[in-house]
C-alpha cells in the first residue's frame, strides 16, 4: 500500500503488514486488536510521522522508517 500524501488505516480487527506501507507524509494505524509488522514488512514515511495505536498489542519485526517520529502505543483495557 503506497500513497502520494498520507496513509490512515483504522480496523476493528487485526492489522498485519507483510509488505510495504508508504507515504510522503504521515502514516496513522489504529486497530481494536493487534498490529503486527512482520519481518518482511516495511512502513516508510518519507517526510512525516508514523503512529501505530492498538487496543491489544503491537508486534514489530520489520522496518519502521520515518523522518519525524515513529511511535507505537498499545492500550490495554
Amino acid at each position: 500500500m503506497g500513497a502520494v500524501s498520507e496513509v490512515k488505516v483504522t480496523t476493528e480487527g487485526q492489522l498485519v503488514n507483510t509488505g510495504y506501507i508508504g507515504a510522503q507524509q504521515d502514516i496513522t494505524l489504529q486497530s481494536q486488536h493487534q498490529i503486527e509488522n512482520q519481518a518482511s514488512g516495511v512502513m516508510y514515511s518519507q517526510q512525516g510521522n508514523l503512529q501505530a495505536t492498538s487496543k491489544q498489542r503491537i508486534q514489530q519485526q520489520g522496518s519502521l522508517i520515518a523522518k519525524g517520529k515513529a511511535q507505537g502505543k498499545a492500550i490495554s483495557p
